[in-house]
């Protein structure tokens, strides 16, 4: 604003006030912060049902293509959990905690955790620490920014188990960083249960819901995927249907 002379923009300064509510640098100590993003439920949500629907179809044609549209998703996601369930990733670097992590983490999350592993080994080096009883304070610093002076405070505790990194990628984003992981894999056997939170695991859904009072919300149901398969193609059949009346009427009245 002051390169370019807009102290006085009223837009501009309000923006610059607010700047607490969407700047992602204020959401460092926000719980998973790292995933909010003002429009990508409503983004994301458009794009996934655009596939199934168009402007000019009808209430009843909407309905049927919903349906469609989220049984295709329930197919999906059956099928990543035969893949999570049947499959195994490699892994590269011989690490324990690398072991845990493809036995905990889905596939798609246990390759970020991959990498972070690979950063710690690659990038990861010792600057300092300062000990206290049984919590320990580590200066880590990255390869290529130990020159600018850059690094990380990584804080260890033995006796409970608790892990802190000021780059706070685990408070984001619900995974360990690389700082973390460079410190602590040598220190603690497995991965402290804390850090490996249940919705990035494989069994993150495979249970019921309920709600605050406790009151069953929804059962569990390992729908088959020859049902879904059976439902997205009736109501495929349903949708061509409707189109050709469609089309016929607006052959007969010329429209």
């Amino acid at each position: 604003m002051n390169d370019f002379s807009l102290e006085d923009n009223t837009w501009l300064n309000g923006k610059f006030t607010d700047r607490h509510t969407w700047i992602p640098a204020y959401f460092r100590n926000v719980p998973m912060g790292g995933l909010l993003r003002t429009t990508q439920r409503s983004e994301s949500a458009n794009s996934f049902f655009n596939r199934f629907e168009n402007k000019y179809g009808t209430l009843t044609e909407f309905l049927v293509r919903y349906e469609s549209a989220t049984d295709h998703q329930k197919h999906c996601f059956e099928a990543r959990e035969e893949e999570n369930a049947n499959s195994i990733p490699e892994t590269l670097y011989g690490s324990k905690w690398e072991t845990q992590a493809v036995r905990s983490y889905t596939h798609a999350m246990f390759y970020e955790f991959q990498n972070q592993v690979k950063l710690s080994i690659n990038t990861c080096g010792l600057v300092g620490y300062t000990s206290l009883r049984s919590v320990t304070n580590f200066e880590v610093s990255l390869v290529e920014d130990a020159k600018k002076g850059l690094k990380f405070a990584v804080e260890c505790s033995r006796s409970t188990n608790d892990v802190r990194c000021t780059c706070k990628l685990f408070e984001r984003r619900g995974i360990l960083c690389s700082h973390i992981i460079w410190v602590c894999s040598g220190k603690f056997k497995d991965i402290p249960d804390k850090y490996i939170l249940q919705r990035w695991s494989k069994n993150a859904l495979k249970s019921d819901v309920y709600d605050w009072n406790g009151n069953l919300l929804e059962k569990y149901n390992n729908t088959s995927t020859k049902q879904i398969g059976m439902s997205v193609v009736w109501s495929e059949i349903q949708l061509t249907v409707g189109m050709l009346k469609r089309k016929e009427e607006s052959d007969v009245t010329g429209g």
